[in-house]
Order: structure tokens, then sequence, then C-alpha cells
């Protein structure tokens, strides 16, 4: 605030300030905590593999017309002012992994100038930024700002220990709020973050050690009395002994026709378009493994309570969803099995995954993720849609504003495999958007296309005929499929 608003303020809008002020500091959070349950299990693989972007998590937009630089420093400094996890690192203390929260750090903010390279230099540029580890040590926050003649590239790196899908909504709309003000040269309408997330570790460590925890268990317990086998898909490579953790993705379009019956499908059979997604992809990995104890994971959001809303961190728990296809059943029957695994499943989905991993006394390799291999990311209700989504999907009509500019896609290829197979669909505009992700360690782009290809065409199938057979959709000789 300038010296002179001040001048303006009453005696008890100066005591509203104070106790602002003073809360802010307090909220700054400076310190060192623990680490949550999935943080520690990322922190390893990390250290395991340091040379690994696999969880960096990116975000990039141009930017018509260009930034006012030094009011976006301002901004960006200001922003990580606010939120502690931009201001955490993570060291070894006593040989064990601990999240120290700086009360200040460097800023994330680096300018590249650009304005006489090439599309194709300057594409190579932000690929090899996002591509860039980061030290657990250091700072786990990057953004870059190519400037270039006519626009500016927008570039938000951020390792996932510390962020997540919400967070990147968070920090793009108190990013957004904080340099419209600086621009008018007035404070930002945003209110106090009170919560940390060192909130949220303390009690999620409270309420496994209760009553709660132990019921949360003895759920998972039950579920996996056997080991689940792992998936095997006839893949085009041999596997290696160890994970490099490259991908790619083959993309998919779900037409708003077929998005339609898909949605009326879930609306007859009172489920959802989460589970229909999720009981197509079991047939097809049955399609194409021949297994019928099929484990899929899917993310779920912590952030349980109202105060977590606004926090940025690390919030996200795996939870797999474990069933037995019969191929005799028919796919409204395999439907409402699917639903009530799922209903089970998230009802329980505030057990830590790594922590299960760890009480099951499942043996972790290398090459393989433990518990599950493939994962479903289904961005489908009206609350994960938001204008943000619009710059991961090229094509999209209009922008984002931002300030005085607007933001348009810049689309980073995602080369990254956190799980062999990733089904991802965003719900935009009465349009499925997905993507089949895959390591290339194991699968050709050719095995990949094929599984793709047969995942739509077992929703085109549903939608046509909802009561025929498990083996009627995945074809009378299964064998065709398999590569």
């Amino acid at each position: 605030m300038k010296a002179d608003s001040l001048t303006q303020l009453n005696p008890e809008e100066k005591r509203a300030l104070l106790k602002r002020l003073l809360a802010e500091k307090s909220a700054n959070g400076a310190g060192t905590y623990p680490l949550a349950h999935g943080q520690r299990a990322l922190w390893f693989l990390q250290k395991l593999r340091p040379e690994m972007y696999a969880y960096n998590v990116a975000f990039a937009a141009r930017l018509h017309p260009s930034l006012d630089l030094t009011v976006f420093q301002r901004s960006v400094d200001r922003l990580v002012a606010r939120h502690a996890s931009l201001r955490t690192i993570f060291p070894e203390q006593e040989g064990q992994p601990v999240q120290r929260v700086l009360s200040e750090i460097g800023s994330p903010l680096r300018v590249i100038m650009m304005e006489d390279q090439t599309d194709a230099e300057v594409q190579a540029a932000v690929y090899a930024d996002y591509q860039r580890p980061f030290r657990l040590e250091e700072s786990l926050v990057s953004i870059f700002v190519y400037r270039r003649r006519h626009e500016d590239i927008l570039l938000i790196n951020v390792h996932h220990l510390v962020f997540d899908a919400k967070s990147l909504q968070v920090l793009f709309e108190d990013l957004r709020i904080i340099y419209e003000a600086e621009l008018l040269g007035v404070e930002p309408a945003l209110t106090l973050v009170a919560t940390r997330y060192q909130d949220f570790v303390a009690w999620q460590t409270t309420m496994l050690a209760g009553p709660q925890g132990k019921q949360l268990w003895d759920y998972w317990a039950n579920i996996f009395t056997t080991a689940p086998p792992p998936l095997e898909i006839a893949a085009a490579r041999p596997r290696p002994p160890m994970f490099s953790f490259r991908g790619t993705f083959i993309p998919f379009v779900i037409a708003p026709k077929l998005a339609s019956g898909l949605s009326a499908l879930a609306k007859s059979q009172q489920t959802t378009l989460y589970t229909i997604l999720l009981a197509a992809m079991q047939v097809m990995l049955y399609q194409f493994s021949g297994q019928t104890d099929i484990t899929i994971g899917t993310p779920v959001s912590l952030r349980t309570r109202r105060e977590w809303s606004d926090v940025i961190g690390y919030f996200i728990n795996m939870v797999p969803i474990r069933s037995t296809i019969s191929t005799d059943a028919s796919f409204t029957d395999w439907l409402a099995r699917t639903r009530e695994v799922v209903l089970g499943a998230l009802d329980h989905q505030d057990f830590p995954f790594s922590l299960m991993v760890d009480q099951l006394k499942i043996r972790r390799e290398p090459n393989r993720s433990p518990v599950f291999q493939a994962m479903l990311n289904a961005l489908v209700s009206t609350q994960s849609t938001n204008n943000l989504s619009r710059l991961f999907h090229p094509g999209q009509q209009g922008g984002v504003p931002f300030g005085q500019v607007t933001l348009t896609p810049y689309i980073i290829p995602q080369q990254e495999g956190q799980f062999e197979i990733v089904v991802e669909v965003v719900d935009l505009e009465e349009t499925l958007y997905g993507s089949l992700k895959y390591q290339t360690d194991l699968y050709s782009s050719e095995t990949a296309q094929r599984m793709a290809d047969a995942y739509c065409a077992i929703l085109e199938a549903v939608v046509a005929n909802p009561h025929a057979r498990i083996a009627e959709l995945v074809g009378a000789d299964r064998d065709d499929f398999e590569i």
C-alpha cells in the first residue's frame, strides 16, 4: 500500500490493516516440518532418479499483447510471499526427508529474450525448461517468460511435491488478481490464506493414528487379502530393468453426440460418466491382456475441508479400483458392479496409497509400479472444468483474460510416463477430449493407437447396446487385439 493511501485510512481501517499484516507475517509459515505420506513417496522417487522430470507439473500459454514485465515481476514475488509451498525445499535431516519453508526465496521468474528466434527454436527452449529436473534442496518452482516480437510465451513449471491441479487454479487466479491490481496501483482483493499445508499434514497424521485410520486400513486390507496380479499386456519391447519414465500420448476425441449418449447412459443406470469411463477401460485392458483381475488407479483430491481449498500443495492420493471381470456379464451388470466398487473405494480414499503399499508389504520394483500399472484420470464434473482448462486443448475458441493480455493455448507434448498406461479425459463444452499416455520403454505407438481405438470403440458399442455381453464387446477373437 502506498504511503499517501495509508494516510487516508481512518483509525479502524488502520487497525484492520495492521491485524491483517500481522496475520500474514504469522502465516508466512517458515520452519521445518514432516512430509505427508504422498510427499514421502514422491521424494524417494525423485531422490532415486534425480534426472527424472516425470513429476514436473507444467502449464504454458501464449500471451497477446506482451506482459508488463516490471509489474509481472512484482506480482510473482507477491505470489511467492503469499503461499508457503512456493517457498518450500526438501532437504534431508538426520537421514530423513523434511520440508523446510523459507521466509524468503529467490524469485522463480526468468525472462528469456527470443525476439529473433524461430518458432522451432522457441519451442525447443520451452520444452528444455519444462524437462529440466528440479533439485530437492532448491526451489521447486520455475516461471519463464519467453519474449518475442509480437507475443510472450509463459511457462509455469512446479514439482508435484508442492503442487496439484487445484493448486494450478489457485496460483493462476491469485497471480491474475495481483497482476491486475499492480497495474492499477491498488491492493489486490485477496482473502488471507489462514491455513497452511502443514495443517493438512498434522490432520492426516492424527487421523491415521485414531479409529478412522484403523477403519480405513481394515477396508483396504480386506480388498487386498491377495496381491493383485501385475498387468501384463503383450508389449512391443521387453520390460527394462529400470524405467526411464519416458512417455508420450495418443490423443482422441469423443464428439458431442457420443458424449451425450454416455451421459444419458450414466443417468439411466444411476451412475456417473466417470464410472462408465472406468468400466470401459477395465474391459479394454481385459481385451489386451486376457486378465480378469484388474486394478486401475485413480487420483482423488484430499481437499475434503473448505479451509484447504485455497492452499497450494500436494493434496492428491491414488486410489486403487480392483475388480474381477466376468465375460458373461452384460455391460449394464458390469457397470452396476463397478459402481459399487467405486463407491466403496471413494468412501475410504483418505488412506494414503504409499502407506497402503508399505502395510500390505508389496515389494517395490524399479521397473513396475506397485498394486496398479494403469491409471484413469477423468475430469468430468462441472467443478473440474474452468476457463483454465481451455488452455490445455488446441483449437478452442477465445482465450482467458489476464489483466490487459489474453492467454491462448501453447501445447507442451506430454513426454513423461508416470505409469505404464494412463487414460485421461476432460469434459469441455460438450466434447470429451482424451489421451492415452504410455511409457515408451514398453509400448510402441502402434500398440498404443490400437488401445486408444479399442477404448473408443467400446464406448461407442455400449451406447449402441448397453446390454451387450463383455465377451461381445471385445470381439469373438480377442487375440486379434494382442501385440
